[in-house]
């Protein structure tokens, strides 16, 4: 009864309530009915920046990357529209952008994050295999470069700079996750693989992302309601390399 109470729309928790059934509903694997959730709550409005994102998730968690590119669009301008920072909001449309094969876009929204979150992140990571990707090598060392020069005080982030940088083996970095710390664990092999696939080792590259995957950490700990970004990826990597007859394309 109280559940039900809550679900009407005279409730002020309702809102509230509705947001936190559609993180739940996901977080058990019933992405469609978290997708109604959301659709109702934008539908009752007032409109914010954090529900267009929240269903951008959820696209995410349902392979519907288009959906989830527009929706994060869409928050990016209701924040922008107020002055509001919106450099987290960049960062996150990235890997929707990635996955629909749209890198020269994702490289931009990679670059607009740094730029307003003043920081090295993981879309920093995201950003230099992109270039690598695109064929840009001069801008991916160029990256790389401005990564050294702004630096970082997370060991872990530093072991991955490493690693794309060939400071460090990719079996080292994974060696060097914690095994408490399954997130890392998951990006450490998501890493390894694409060093490795850069490096054209296909099969060696393959079988890290199987063990990205295998983790099977799929949410961010940073952020409950959000997806990995490097479990995602490393999903994406295999069905490409599956469609593309057992070979990675690499430029």
């Amino acid at each position: 009864m109280a559940t039900s109470r809550l679900l009407e729309k005279g409730d002020p928790r309702h809102q509230l309530w509705l947001t936190i059934r559609s993180v739940l509903l996901c977080r058990l694997g019933r992405p469609e009915e978290a997708l109604a959730d959301i659709d109702q709550l934008i539908e009752e409005g007032p409109q914010a920046a954090r529900q267009y994102m929240a269903r951008a998730q959820i696209h995410r968690w349902l392979g519907q990357y288009g959906r989830a590119v527009a929706d994060c669009t869409e928050a990016i301008r209701l924040e922008e529209a107020q002055g509001q920072p919106t450099g987290w909001l960049y960062y996150h449309r990235g890997t929707p952008l990635l996955i629909s094969g749209r890198l020269e876009e994702a490289v931009a929204d990679y670059r607009r994050a740094y730029e307003l979150l003043a920081r090295i992140t993981y879309g920093n990571m995201r950003l230099v295999v992109a270039l690598h990707d695109l064929g840009r090598r001069e801008e991916a060392d160029e990256a790389m470069a401005e990564i050294r020069r702004r630096g970082t005080t997370d060991p872990w982030l530093m072991a991955i700079v490493d690693c794309l940088e060939g400071r460090m083996n990719p079996d080292r970095l994974v060696a060097l996750a914690d095994p408490d710390r399954l997130q890392h664990v998951c990006e450490g092999y998501y890493y390894a693989g694409e060093v490795l696939r850069l490096r054209g080792r296909g099969d060696e590259a393959l079988a890290m992302y199987r063990e990205a995957v295998a983790v099977g950490q799929a949410i961010d700990q940073g952020n409950y309601q959000d997806r990995l970004s490097e479990h995602e990826l490393a999903q994406w990597r295999l069905r490409s390399y599956e469609a593309d007859r057992g070979v990675f394309r690499v430029r």
